[in-house]
Order: C-alpha cells, then sequence, then structure tokens
C-alpha cells in the first residue's frame, strides 16, 4: 500500500501469515513460501528464511516438518510482526546499497540515510542454484 510515507506492506498479508499454524503437508509449505514471495520487497534476505521450507519441498516422497523449519517459522513470524515502511528515494539523496552473501543466497538492500538513520527503499533477493 502506498501511502505519503512511503510504501507499507499490506496488513491482511502479514495477518495471513502471522494467524497461520506450521503447515502439515506440502500443499501448505508451497502456500507459505507463496505467501512470503508477495512480501519479499519488505523482507530483508527473504530467500535466506525460504530455504528452510524449499528443503522440505525436495522432500516429496514425505512431508517432514523439521526443527529447522519449526525455527524458521517463527523466526519469519516475528520478523513480520515489526516489518519497516519502505520508503521512495528522493532526488539528489546519497542512496546507499548493501550486499550479503553465503554458498546458498545473495541479498541486497538499498537505504537512504535519513536524519542519522538508514530507512530501507528496497530488498533483493535471489536464491543460489544447487
Amino acid at each position: 500500500m502506498v501511502t505519503q510515507c512511503g510504501i507499507e506492506v499490506n496488513p491482511t498479508k502479514i495477518k495471513a501469515i502471522l494467524n497461520r499454524v506450521p503447515p502439515t503437508s506440502i500443499n501448505e509449505v508451497q502456500r507459505l513460501i507463496e505467501r512470503m514471495a508477495a512480501l519479499s520487497r519488505f523482507i530483508s534476505k527473504s530467500a535466506e528464511k525460504d530455504l528452510p521450507f524449499l528443503k522440505t519441498l525436495r522432500k516429496v516422497k514425505y512431508f517432514e516438518w523439521m526443527e529447522e523449519c519449526r525455527r524458521a517459522f517463527e523466526e519469519l513470524k516475528t520478523y513480520l510482526a515489526k516489518l519497516l515502511l519502505l520508503v521512495k528515494p528522493i532526488p539528489g539523496d546519497t542512496l546507499y546499497l548493501y550486499l550479503a552473501s553465503t554458498s546458498q543466497v545473495v541479498s541486497s538492500i538499498l537505504v537512504r540515510e535519513e536524519d542519522g538513520a538508514q530507512t530501507p527503499i528496497y530488498y533483493v533477493t535471489y536464491l543460489l542454484c544447487q
């Protein structure tokens, strides 16, 4: 949702994940990943947060919700409960681009500094093929 202050995440999409119980089937994991994809522009290192759920999908013969998935799911809910507003860039302002990478994920964030605090403009995350 675009406001005068910037771009805010749709609260309905956040509630859809916050009110979820942990998935009990592969289809439910797929729906969770789809919902996270819709919010990816607001989530720092979103592919890294998706990784435990994507690993679950690789085990197509049977569903197993591992401890790593449970922990990642709870961390995701905590993160989503306090999402930041994305601000718009102002022509002439200095922008900063931060890059982080692991063996599985490359993430970046574009930020603007305002009153000594950096606020996010956009997040990009890419999952590397394995």
